[in-house]
């Protein structure tokens, strides 16, 4: 009797910080027929797929037949939204809610990564169902990008997850990652401001690539999972905090990192003081929540960079 075929996974951004580490850890499972999707640094294996085109979307998935899709691609930037908020609503919302509505049409199971800027930090932690009041225009257009899912009649899930770190190609790619990078490059004689005052829960791309099988292994099983979910890590810092960690594991003196309470300038973004997830949902659902640490994490990484 010749075996059933590999469920397909299409998992768009595949390209970037989270979709690179997600599209490995299915790739390694090897339960999946991968396909990984990206547009302006795609190039074999991973396939060019334009979002802001419905034609060429309805195209692909209509030849791919996949039975889940990770929507990984947003513009996550907020202060480059901010710059270019026509751009990022073409992506973070026009894109995701075709891609909702196709995937609805086609029986598959979308999950939208979002974030925890839907909230503005004066009332932590949050429930998924809790209410929603994102400060900046970042925060907006993946609230935007929410509803364009919870309001299609299809299998999806919104996965909301907070500031992001991990294996980069770039340190530009996260916001953790690049302050490690400032520390490692601080110039002599030049101190490091650092905000003390808004709380991150800075959450390691392979984590959440963990949750995201096991939801796809519990749905692909027919077990239904609620329609909005959290997964964060539960360490909090501020970036002063992070800072001084990269220090110590760089053997910077603490002196030249100085704490700052910074107020958003017209070219910058305002961010929640403190968006903590709470994943008790999220653990109930049966879904692995464990995180690793982050100062061991951060340790090990940062030697094998010094090789």
């Amino acid at each position: 009797m010749t075996p059933s075929p590999k469920p397909t996974v299409v998992i768009t951004g595949a390209t970037g910080l989270l979709g690179r580490t997600v599209l490995k850890a299915f790739q390694e499972s090897e339960k999946y027929e991968v396909i990984g999707t990206g547009w302006t640094r795609a190039k074999e294996p991973i396939q060019a797929l334009n979002l802001l085109s419905a034609t060429e979307v309805d195209q692909a998935l209509t030849r791919w037949k996949p039975r889940v899709l990770i929507h990984c691609a947003a513009e996550k930037r907020p202060d480059k939204a901010q710059e270019d908020p026509e751009a990022a609503e073409a992506l973070n919302v026009q894109a995701t809610g075709h891609l909702a509505r196709i995937c609805a049409e086609q029986g598959v199971f979308l999950v939208y990564i979002s974030t925890d800027y839907v909230f503005d930090g004066e009332d932590p932690p949050y429930m998924p169902e809790d209410g929603t009041n994102p400060l900046n225009f970042y925060g907006r257009t993946k609230r935007a990008g929410e509803i364009q899912v919870l309001e299609t009649e299809g299998s999806s899930v919104c996965l909301r997850v907070p500031i992001l770190y991990g294996e980069a190609m770039d340190p530009a790619e996260s916001a953790v990652n690049i302050l490690a990078d400032r520390v490692a490059h601080r110039k002599p004689g030049i101190d490091l401001e650092m905000d003390d005052v808004a709380v991150r829960f800075p959450t390691n791309t392979a984590d959440v690539a963990r949750a995201l099988l096991a939801m796809t292994h519990q749905t692909l099983a027919g077990q239904t999972l609620p329609r909005i979910m959290h997964f964060s890590s539960q360490e909090s810092f501020t970036k002063y905090d992070m800072c001084l960690i990269f220090a110590d594991i760089l053997k910077v003196p603490h002196e030249y990192i100085k704490p700052v309470k910074p107020t958003p300038g017209p070219a910058t973004a305002n961010r929640p003081r403190n968006s903590a997830l709470a994943i008790i949902q999220t653990r109930n659902a049966g879904i692995p929540v464990q995180t690793v640490d982050f100062t061991s994490w951060w340790r090990a990484y940062l030697a094998i960079k010094k090789q």
